[in-house]
């Protein structure tokens, strides 16, 4: 893969993105046309969802990434995410009770 941090410009996703879940790029897509690892485009998408770009993920019928095209599909990731949040709270509680429950480290048992 080509090393991109010696560009000038970084490379944004968003320059690469459509607006709307209809138009929504897929991962695999989206490292081969910035030749990127998956692991890379990740970090970049949270780079800049961070820095304020409406870059949002859909598993739906138009799996991959996408710019929100209005407010309502941009609310509607934030739901997603919302949702997942939870689920990996309640995941973190189920693991965290479970090492509650494991016997110390050097315990006989």
């Amino acid at each position: 893969m080509t090393d991109r941090r010696s560009t000038t410009q970084p490379l944004l996703v968003s320059d690469y993105l459509m607006q709307g879940a209809e138009s929504a790029l897929t991962a695999k897509a989206l490292c081969a046309i910035l030749d990127v690892s998956a692991r890379d485009l990740t970090e970049q998408i949270e780079r800049e969802r961070r820095a304020g770009s409406p870059i949002c993920a859909s598993c739906g019928r138009t799996p991959g990434y996408f710019l929100a095209a209005d407010r309502q599909e941009l609310q509607e990731y934030c739901g997603s995410l919302r949702h997942r949040l939870d689920e990996v709270r309640k995941t973190l509680q189920a693991c965290q009770q479970t090492l509650r429950n494991l016997p110390e480290e050097g315990a006989n048992g």
